[in-house]
């Protein structure tokens, strides 16, 4: 075997060990940029509760200020042992139950903080109610339906939502229509908490179609971006 040979064996045994340790050390540890990037990330979604839940009507802001911190700390500590995940509108879901029981801030964080622990977070929102199925309703594609409309102004959020700029907030609404072309009923699927009732109104009062051989309803996502 040429000296060549050995050094480039030697260079082949090094780097499989190294790719040993990363992938016996992987699953456990997370670089420190992805652990600060995944941090930022909580940190903002976090806040973007509190400004929700600070909106909502008959809440103190101070009532509910820094709620979600015991959860953020808890979310930071997990992340020395591996990934974590973070359900916002569950998390939001929770605090909105909590508020409703007449529970104060300090004992709604630790709650949100074992429901994270116990990994039931994501089970704590209630899922929205599939819409009653009609069968005397025609059921369209929003993109096939969309050619339809006639007037179709872009509804906008209550001031009361408020958000960091750049953020988005995603809604989806079941739009239903009648003969005469005029919306007759709007249905929340995926709720933006704080917003849905003025997206209604304004979808049935301002939203007109063509008129249809029989009642027509379609869902539509609504995505609202804040600058």
């Amino acid at each position: 075997m040429t000296r060549g040979s050995t050094a480039r064996l030697a260079l082949l045994a090094g780097l499989l060990g190294v790719v040993a340790t990363a992938q016996a050390e992987g699953p456990a540890e997370l670089p420190a940029e992805v652990e600060a990037r995944t941090l930022k990330v909580a940190e903002a979604e976090l806040g973007r509760i509190e400004r929700v839940l600070k909106a909502q009507p008959g809440v103190a802001a101070a009532s509910i200020a820094n709620v979600t911190l015991p959860l953020q700390a808890a979310l930071e500590e997990d992340l020395g042992k591996g990934p974590v995940k973070l359900y916002p509108r569950a998390t939001l879901e929770a605090c909105l139950a909590a508020l409703k029981k007449g529970q104060d801030r300090d004992k709604i964080g630790l709650e949100l903080v074992e429901l994270h622990r116990r990994g039931e977070l994501a089970k704590a929102a209630p899922a929205a109610p599939a819409p009653a199925a009609d069968a005397s309703v025609k059921r369209v594609a929003s993109f096939v339906f969309d050619k339809e409309r006639v007037r179709s102004p872009d509804p906008h959020l209550p001031p009361t939502v408020k958000a960091a700029p750049g953020e988005k907030l995603k809604g989806l609404y079941q739009i239903c229509v009648g003969t005469d072309g005029k919306v007759t009923k709007v249905t929340t699927v995926q709720s933006i908490p704080g917003a849905d009732q003025a997206v209604i109104e304004q979808l049935q009062g301002t939203w007109q179609y063509k008129p249809q051989p029989v009642p027509v309803c379609t869902t539509r996502a609504f995505v609202f971006q804040f600058n």
